[in-house]
């Protein structure tokens, strides 16, 4: 066909020469002649043909294909729910942790993971190798002497190196503490912090020992957002959640970027109480109990928070700004306290269950790595005391399916994931594991 088109160009260009040449002097036949390939010609004309077009193609193909995986990887909805049977798999079981509350990562393509302690050391173990040696200590300024104190929370700043803050939560004298430092570089491409570089960005007082939530992150938004608990003991008997004049049984959020008026952050313009006097402006959601642990789905656009129950019900809410999550007139979907009176509607959870299945919920992520492909875009979570492994599946239309991952003889303080994206899962007993799909 290629060759026919060949031909067909050339006659016509020929006829309109000729026809050319029949008016003018300027054209004649042994000129046309020259415009006309010979056979071999047309054969290397068509080979050359032949060969850009497979060019052309195996290009688009290449695209297509790269464009193909790099949709399935961040479309949670690429593949759907479908589980299939893992394996727990050890990591890092030359190194000894005591009590890890917290694994995290420090900058995108970072190959070193971060593990904190209760006690108040942070250990930074090179994945390539599986070295470890201690970033920083602070175990003569924490206070982890009761069940649910000590070093709680660690974030990096986004722009880590470049800004070479990090951030630490706290207690300390019954006060909940967010503090910042900064690292240094020290060698082979390493950091240590400064501990001489401390400036503390707020404290409050903790009523009780107990629902100090502590874990910390920053945002999509490049905000800080902090999780404090009710405060403690059982019920929440100051009714802390629902009060805005306190920061207790809230989720926080703050610009960590800018300082003003004798404080070394801002509170965000958009946070739903700024600027109000009757209220923290720091408030970003309210009426949690003791939310343990939240994350990003950024790809689903939402924020997933684990909030522990009183003595029924965990769950798992979508955290919204403003929110109320009705604790404590609601333990979940439930009146646990119908003599609380909230203003406005309370947001229920996105999922709960009861504790026939577990006692305290601890949250996890939503996983975008590559190593198991069958939890593309599924919300790992668990339990610290049951230690068993869910998938929580959120549909385009928000409905849920759960379905249990592993039954574990784990104590599950909480989850990780690395700059790879990749998760781990922590015992509070001394080990760190990841998950494999069984053979």
């Amino acid at each position: 066909m290629k060759r026919i088109l060949l031909i067909l160009s050339t006659v016509i260009l020929s006829m309109l020469l000729t026809a050319c040449s029949e008016e003018t002097d300027f054209i004649n036949e042994d000129a046309i002649k020259e415009y006309i390939p010979t056979e071999d010609e047309l054969d290397e004309l068509e080979d050359e043909f032949d060969q850009e077009v497979a060019e052309d193609e195996t290009t688009e193909d290449e695209t297509t294909d790269e464009t193909t995986a790099e949709e399935t990887t961040l479309n949670p909805y690429a593949i759907g729910f479908n589980l299939t049977t893992y394996n727990l798999v050890p990591v890092f079981a030359e190194i000894n942790f005591n009590q890890p509350l917290q694994l995290t990562y420090d900058y995108e393509g970072s190959p070193f993971v971060y593990v904190v302690e209760k006690q108040g050391l942070i250990k930074r173990i090179d994945t390539r190798d599986n070295t470890s040696e201690i970033f920083m200590d602070l175990t003569q300024t924490v206070d982890a002497t009761e069940n649910e104190m000590g070093l709680l929370g660690l974030a990096f700043h986004p722009n880590f190196p470049d800004d070479p803050r990090f951030f630490v939560y706290y207690t300390e004298d019954y006060f909940s503490k967010l503090v910042t430092y900064e690292a240094i570089e020290g060698e082979n491409g390493t950091y240590l912090a400064d501990q001489d570089s401390q400036e503390l960005l707020f404290e409050f007082s903790q009523p009780y020992a107990n629902h100090n939530g502590g874990h910390i992150a920053f945002g999509p938004d490049g905000y800080l957002y902090i999780a404090s608990g009710d405060g403690g003991s059982a019920g929440d008997p100051d009714n802390n959640a629902q009060d805005l004049t306190n920061l207790l049984g809230k989720i926080l959020r703050i610009d960590v970027n800018v300082s003003s008026e004798n404080m070394r952050y801002q509170v965000p313009a958009d946070n739903p109480f700024a600027g109000q006097d009757n209220a923290m402006g720091e408030i970003y959601a309210y009426g949690l109990r003791n939310p343990w642990k939240f994350s990003f789905d950024i790809h689903r656009d939402i924020m997933l928070a684990g909030d522990v129950g009183q003595n029924a019900i965990e769950e798992i809410d979508v955290i919204e700004n403003g929110g109320n999550y009705g604790w404590s007139r609601y333990e979940g979907t439930s009146i646990y306290d119908d003599s609380v009176v909230i203003e406005g509607e309370a947001i229920g959870p996105i999922y709960e269950y009861g504790h026939s299945q577990g006692q305290s919920i601890t949250g996890g992520y939503s996983y975008y790595g590559e190593s198991i492909p069958s939890l593309l875009g599924v919300y790992v979570y668990g339990d610290f005391i049951s230690g068993t492994l869910w998938g929580l599946w959120i549909d385009e239309e928000g409905q849920v399916q759960n379905e249990q991952i592993l039954s574990t003889d784990l104590m599950i303080p909480s989850f990780g994931l690395d700059s790879n994206q990749e998760l781990y899962i922590l015992d509070f007993n001394g080990g760190i594991y990841q998950l494999e799909e069984a053979e």
